[in-house]
């Protein structure tokens, strides 16, 4: 029986830039089906992502972090938080685990810790997401982690040529 790498979960830092870019290019390849980005459309320079890591590194109500396998990065989570004060304490997070990795808890490891850094944050009060409606290992992880459906943003995304609706979820405390 083949052994199963360990993984870590860690603050995202500005020297894992290119390997998130990398890691992003390859999920608008693998993973089209639910992700609202074709290849070739994310168009993030090196040092445009190492703002935006150095940006939420030091923001309270924003939190990037990575999943590590052998010093590759395998996964990613970010959310970002309202800026102005009225909605400072909700934060939209977005979530990839490359394929060959999903299905051995990296997904709900990367939550967790968003989770337990939002409600640790003092502002944040509000995850929210969206979700393509037929995702359903994805709604069931949300689901599993508390997240409940607030709405349907009906045809919110074209894909193969069909309209498709995306789910509303949240976890508030």
């Amino acid at each position: 029986m083949a052994e199963i790498a360990e993984f870590i979960i860690r603050p995202a830092r500005p020297d894992d830039a290119e390997q998130l870019i990398s890691h992003v290019h390859h999920m608008a390849v693998e993973a089209s089906q639910w992700l609202p980005m074709q290849p070739g459309e994310f168009q993030v320079s090196v040092e445009e992502e190492r703002e935006i890591l150095a940006k939420a590194a030091a923001s309270p109500n924003s939190l990037f972090r990575v999943a590590e396998v052998d010093w590759s990065i395998v996964g990613m989570l970010n959310y970002s938080g309202g800026k102005r004060q009225a909605t400072r304490h909700g934060a939209t997070f977005s979530i990839s685990v490359r394929s060959a990795w999903q299905c051995r808890g990296i997904g709900t490891a990367l939550l967790t810790a968003a989770i337990r850094h939002a409600k640790e944050s003092g502002c944040v009060r509000r995850l929210d997401l969206q979700v393509y409606a037929d995702n359903e290992r994805a709604i069931r992880l949300y689901t599993r982690l508390g997240f409940a459906a607030e709405g349907v943003l009906r045809k919110a995304v074209l894909r193969n040529g069909e309209f498709i609706d995306e789910l509303m979820m949240a976890l508030i405390w």
